[in-house]
């Protein structure tokens, strides 16, 4: 996904606890899909997950500058509510 060492995905606490997930977790990384497992020490909770990467539009080209782009998630059982929204926060997930 890059060279700059930013590049990668890492996973935020509410705390503020920052873990990087080691790429021998990464399962898949597709210019169009990226799978891979929670690390098994993360405790249940609310994490801001960002994916940063070089990798142009075409998957050829790589970026100066690294971009990210970050959602929330849930470890365990996520907040009463279901999400925000009419439909319980089941739009259209912009990470696949």
């Amino acid at each position: 996904m890059g060279t700059d060492p930013s590049v990668g995905i890492t996973l935020k606490s509410s705390s503020g606890k920052e873990t990087k997930v080691a790429e021998d977790l990464w399962v898949t990384n597709d210019p169009s899909k990226l799978t891979f497992i929670i690390p098994a020490d993360l405790a249940d909770g609310t994490y801001e997950l960002k994916v940063t990467t070089q990798f142009g539009s075409n998957s050829k080209t790589m970026l100066k500058v690294p971009r990210s782009v970050m959602k929330t998630i849930y470890i365990g059982k996520a907040p009463d509510g279901g999400g925000l929204g009419p439909d319980g926060g089941l739009e259209e997930d912009p990470l696949g």
